[in-house]
């Protein structure tokens, strides 16, 4: 919630859920992520936006951004999105993702997928007071060809082999990577949720 509206993000397969104006108002794959800008004071849509490529995308975390945008995260295994942050192409068969749209759901101001040669899934995104942004999710990916983990001591390698581990990343408002780790122990670990929490 940012003042102007509560966001929630998802996957879809209806073919009318975003308006005309919307970033992308029509369905490009079988299932596409999407994000909806939703009145807190009567529960009205104020506005709806598609996102995806030709394959599945869904979106699992949202955040609400100071200018008034919304940032979303998620899933994807679709090759054609759009991106030219940090990682431009998809890497493994499924890769994280992560997308700022302007507070009109009409623009895309930058986006990312995020992920190695195994596979990834982005869970949850908050925004920071500087404006950058940290995604949580999960990997199975090693810390090899493209790096998960980048500019970190401890949480540099995957622990537990290449069993499914948490990861944890932070982009400046611009979409280039400050940091990234892994977050596990030695078995099979999972990140469902991210908070950031402010000092009043």
């Amino acid at each position: 919630y940012n003042g102007s509206g509560v966001f929630v993000t998802g996957g879809t397969d209806s073919p009318d859920l975003a308006p005309t104006g919307a970033f992308q108002s029509k369905p490009k794959g079988a299932t596409d992520a999407f994000v909806a800008k939703i009145s807190p004071n009567d529960g009205s849509v104020l506005a709806t936006t598609l996102f995806g490529g030709s394959d599945f995308d869904e979106g699992k975390g949202v955040c609400s951004l100071s200018g008034g945008g919304v940032a979303i995260c998620g899933t994807t295994f679709s090759n054609d999105l759009s991106f030219s942050a940090f990682q431009p192409q998809l890497s493994g068969s499924a890769d994280a993702f992560v997308c700022v749209f302007d507070k009109d759901l009409s623009k895309v101001v930058w986006g990312s997928y995020y992920g190695g040669r195994a596979d990834e899934e982005g869970r949850g995104i908050c925004s920071l007071d500087d404006g950058s942004l940290v995604m949580a999710g999960n990997t199975s990916s090693p810390n090899s060809a493209f790096r998960i983990a980048e500019n970190v001591g401890q949480g540099s390698t995957p622990p537990g082999g290449l069993q499914t581990s948490g990861f944890v990343v932070r982009f400046n408002n611009q979409g280039s990577r400050i940091w990234g780790r892994y977050l596990g122990g030695d078995a099979f670990d999972t990140i469902t949720c991210i908070q950031a929490f402010r000092n009043e």
